[in-house]
């Protein structure tokens, strides 16, 4: 399926269904706030340690790719 057709597929969807569109809609900004809480926490954490003695960078770096292999961007 092409991304026009997805995209075709889905409005369809929301116009048949308003109500599914709706959910789609609550679930998306809710998976926004989540994302933005956990972006926060993460530099918040990466602050705090930074000035810490046993701050190792590389730490940081695989934890941060960790997070963006799962869909975390920053």
């Amino acid at each position: 399926m092409s991304p026009t057709e997805a995209r075709f597929r889905t409005w369809l969807a929301g116009f048949i269904f308003p109500q599914s569109k709706l959910e789609r809609i609550a679930a998306e900004k809710k998976r926004a706030a989540q994302l933005e809480a956990a972006r926060r926490l993460f530099h918040r954490a990466w602050s705090g340690a930074h000035d810490s003695p046993d701050y190792d960078k590389q730490h940081w770096r695989e934890l941060n790719r960790a997070l963006s292999e799962l869909g975390f961007e920053w």
